[in-house]
């Protein structure tokens, strides 16, 4: 009888710890159904970051290419520009030339007191 007795004690003592553990288990299947939603979306998040990294390897590889064809442009400039100067420089001293044989008169290749007025008037 006294093995009753003694069972009937524990019992209410057992339903506590029963009711406790029920609560717990509760409580994480709720923060387990939390953490599964949260899993999904950084799953989600995650592909989403993947697209967009690719998308940047993507564009900074073409940028790359248009920063190497800007660079090859700008070298093209610079040896179109350079002839140009070339070519300008060759044409005004081609007119020096050009205006000093006129002033020179007698064609002597030698500019007199008389054809330095000549040359003046004409260079300016």
């Amino acid at each position: 009888m006294a093995c009753v007795y003694d069972a009937l004690c524990v019992l209410p003592c057992l339903n506590k710890s029963l009711n406790d553990i029920r609560q717990e288990v509760n409580v994480l299947h709720a923060e387990n159904s939390e953490l599964k939603e949260q899993n999904s979306r950084l799953e989600e998040s995650s592909k989403k970051l993947a697209i967009v990294e690719k998308q940047l390897e993507d564009l900074s590889i073409l940028q790359g290419k248009s920063i190497d064809q800007l660079t090859e442009q700008v070298k093209k400039f610079e040896k179109i520009s350079q002839k140009m100067r070339d070519t300008l420089k060759s044409r005004v001293l081609q007119n020096l030339i050009s205006v000093a044989l006129t002033a020179d008169s007698n064609q002597d290749f030698i500019i007199d007191k008389e054809e330095v007025e000549e040359l003046k008037m004409r260079l300016k």
